[in-house]
């Protein structure tokens, strides 16, 4: 999973999809500015079992048509 190239697939998959923020604030850009070194970074602390995803906060969004809703996870 935390193999360099799938990391880097994974990154192509983001930026091809002009994919938002994430939790950190972090933009497209400034991912691709420094993309060697996160992905280095992110490979590490995945290999080593230091990597820990942020919390995400749990929203309720109608279904349409519906007066059901939905959970929908958004990163703090």
């Amino acid at each position: 999973m935390y193999a360099p190239l799938n990391l880097f697939a994974a990154s192509e998959s983001v930026i091809g999809n002009r994919g938002a923020a994430g939790v950190d604030h972090q933009t497209v850009a400034g991912f691709l500015a420094q993309r060697r070194e996160e992905l280095d970074r992110l490979h590490e602390a995945l290999r080593t079992d230091r990597y820990r995803p942020q919390a995400v906060r749990r929203v309720w969004i109608p279904k349409p048509g519906s007066k059901e809703q939905r959970p929908l996870g958004v990163g703090r």
